[in-house]
C-alpha cells in the first residue's frame, strides 16, 4: 500500500491525473484497498491537473467507502472547483461540509475559497470570507489570500475596497509589492480615479517600488479618461526617460 501511494502523490506533483486514477483501480483488481492517504493523493493530481469533476467523483467514492475525508483531502477538492469558474457551486457546497464537520481551512485552502466565493458573489462575497478568517481563524491570514481578494475588487473597478486591502496589507506587515499596488492603480482606472492613481503611483517611487508596463498604462489611460491631460504628459515622458536609462 505505501508504494502505492508514493506512485500516486508522484502523479499528484505532475498533475497525471489519469493515471493516478488508474493506480487506484489496479490497486482494487489486486485486493489492495485505497486509504484515505492514496484517495487525497490522487485528489491533488486531479486539483493540479485541473479536473474538477474527476476530483468530486473521487471524494464522492471515499464517502461511499466510509474513508475519513480530512483538511488535506478537502483543500485538494475545493482548489480543484477554484480553478475552474464554473464549479464555484461545488466548492460552495464542500465548505459547508468542512464547516459542518468542523474541519479547519488550511493556509493553503484560503485563496482558493476565495476564488470560489468571488464566482459565487463577487468582490462582496469574498470580502466577507476574508473577514470571517481575519476573526476566526488560528492560521493567520497571509498575502496570497489578501492578494486574491483584491483580484476581485481589481477586476470589479472596486477601488475603494482595493485600496482599503493595501492599508489593511501595511497594518499587518503583510508585504505592499508593486503587484499589490497595481492591483489597486488598475481598479482606480476602471472607476475613472485618475487622481488616486496617481498618488499610489508616487507611493511606489517613494517606496523604491518599480510599476510594470501595466501599471504605467493603467495610470495613463486614467488620466486620459479623466481629462488630465499634462499629468499623463509627464508620466509619458518620465517612462520615455526610464526607457532611455535601460538601454
Amino acid at each position: 500500500l505505501m508504494g502505492y501511494n508514493a506512485a500516486v502523490s508522484a502523479c499528484a506533483k505532475g498533475g497525471e491525473w489519469a493515471q493516478a486514477v488508474a493506480l487506484l483501480v489496479q490497486m482494487e483488481s489486486l485486493s489492495l484497498k485505497p486509504d484515505t492517504i492514496t484517495y487525497s493523493a490522487a485528489i491533488n493530481a486531479c486539483k493540479v491537473g485541473e479536473e474538477w469533476m474527476a476530483a468530486l467523483s473521487l471524494l464522492s467514492d471515499m464517502a461511499s467507502r466510509r474513508l475519513e475525508m480530512n483538511s488535506f483531502t478537502y483543500t485538494a477538492a475545493v482548489s480543484a472547483c477554484g480553478r475552474e469558474g464554473g464549479a464555484w457551486s461545488q466548492g460552495l457546497h464542500l465548505l459547508s461540509e468542512m464547516a459542518a464537520g468542523r474541519i479547519a481551512l488550511s493556509a493553503q485552502l484560503h485563496s482558493s475559497a476565495v476564488s470560489v466565493y468571488d464566482s459565487a458573489g463577487g468582490g462582496a462575497l469574498a470580502l466577507s470570507f476574508l473577514n470571517d478568517l481575519l476573526a476566526t481563524s488560528h492560521v493567520g491570514v497571509d498575502i496570497v489570500t489578501v492578494g486574491a481578494v483584491m483580484k476581485t475588487f481589481r477586476q470589479e473597478g472596486e477601488w475603494t475596497q482595493a485600496l482599503g486591502l493595501l492599508r489593511f496589507m501595511a497594518r499587518k506587515r503583510l508585504a505592499t509589492d508593486a503587484p499589490a499596488y497595481g492591483g489597486v492603480i488598475r481598479a482606480c482606472e476602471l472607476a475613472d480615479e485618475w487622481i488616486v492613481a496617481l498618488v499610489l503611483l508616487d507611493e511606489m517611487t517613494a517606496a523604491h517600488l518599480i510599476p510594470d508596463v501595466g501599471t504605467q498604462n493603467a495610470v495613463l489611460r486614467a488620466c486620459e479618461k479623466g481629462g488630465a491631460w499634462l499629468s499623463a504628459f509627464a508620466l509619458l515622458s518620465e517612462m520615455t526617460d526610464l526607457l532611455k536609462c535601460a538601454q
